[in-house]
């Protein structure tokens, strides 16, 4: 059981990850800095 839980928090950590990023350079892009991303 705890297999799995630690498989899904991992699975939806790098989901979180994949949206996040992109979600940066949008933002930032919007404002005129393209290609910058925060570090966090």
């Amino acid at each position: 059981m705890n297999l799995e839980k630690a498989n899904r928090r991992v699975k939806s950590l790098a989901v979180q990850r994949h949206l996040r990023i992109p979600q940066q350079y949008i933002d930032n892009a919007v404002w005129g800095e393209f290609q910058k991303r925060d570090k966090w």
